[in-house]
């Protein structure tokens, strides 16, 4: 388990409300703190060590050609079979370096490749787009908050709550429905308004 997080805004202080974004799910990856900065964007990550536990894994990651970087939370069960299949060199023993070179090679195509599971942030330093991905069963979360020009992303809700007060309007169609349902199939909404979840099986690209 690790955790991962993006603000894209205008504002200036995008480096410190990352790291309160990190500081608040620090508990799913005490290993390890990192962060990308750069003007209008900031990309965090913790990491939990499990593959490869020297600091050559530690995120974000960045790939060979120096364009991507991806935070990523989970485990891919078949990279080193996908490793061996696409030739892909590597300098570390992580599915983290896997992952960002298959991007590299098939952008959004690569999903079809994986067996795991899996939230991820790739982002692009040339084009400047943003993609993200959520596994077939949606074991591992990412939510989001998306206006015309800010887009926060946290491995848990709590994470983009802790950056804004004024986020923690309640959805009140959401409380509603799974007060008098008991369910909370609410096709990627969150009891918070505007506070949205990646469904499973599901990807997002941002320009």
């Amino acid at each position: 388990m690790c955790g991962i997080a993006l603000i894209i805004d205008d504002e200036t202080n995008l480096e410190e409300k990352t790291k309160k974004i990190i500081s608040e799910i620090n508990h799913r990856g005490p290993d390890y703190e990192g962060y990308y900065f750069e003007k209008n964007l900031a990309l965090g990550s913790n990491r939990l060590s499990i593959l490869d536990l020297s600091e050559n894994g530690k995120m974000p990651f960045i790939d060979k050609s120096g364009r991507y970087l991806i935070s990523f939370n989970g485990e891919i069960y078949n990279y080193l079979e996908l490793k061996k299949k696409f030739n892909i060199s590597t300098k570390t023993g992580t599915d983290t370096e896997v992952l960002i070179e298959l991007y590299a090679l098939f952008k959004e195509k690569m999903l079809d490749y994986l067996n795991g599971i899996y939230a991820f942030i790739i982002y692009d330093k040339e084009t400047k787009k943003i993609f993200c991905a959520r596994d077939r069963l949606g074991v591992k979360p990412l939510y989001y908050f998306l206006t015309n020009n800010k887009l926060i992303i946290s491995s848990e809700i709590k994470g983009i709550l802790k950056v804004d007060k004024n986020l923690k309007k309640i959805n009140k169609d959401v409380l509603k429905y799974y007060l008098t349902s008991s369910s909370y199939d609410t096709i990627g909404e969150t009891f918070f308004k505007d506070r949205n979840q990646l469904k499973p099986s599901h990807y997002m690209i941002y320009s």
